[in-house]
């Protein structure tokens, strides 16, 4: 595999803030949430490990507002995660 074509490696250089553009040229809000942050016992306090199963019974809280579904829930070496969104609201989509 070749070299990303550079307005492509441009982008990624930006990091997360591509991800957001991406979003709201789509007009989708994406709110996530770090498990560890939101709920005791997710987490071993003592030995930093996700406990599986109350992480496969975890029902996150979605964000305030309406109209958010879950796009997804992972575990990766930091944690578990959470990720949700919904169609941007009229009136945020009017003003972009």
């Amino acid at each position: 595999m070749g070299d990303l074509p550079p307005s492509i490696a441009a982008l990624e250089a930006q990091g997360e803030e591509i991800w957001s553009h991406m979003f709201e040229d789509l007009g989708l809000e994406v709110h996530c949430i770090r498990g560890d942050d939101e709920e005791d016992g997710l987490v071993d306090e003592d030995t930093c490990d996700v406990n599986i199963e109350a992480f496969r019974q975890w029902e996150p809280t979605p964000p305030a507002g309406e109209g958010w579904k879950l796009a997804w829930r992972s575990v990766d070496e930091d944690g578990p995660n959470v990720c949700f969104w919904r169609e941007r609201p009229a009136s945020a989509a009017e003003t972009l």
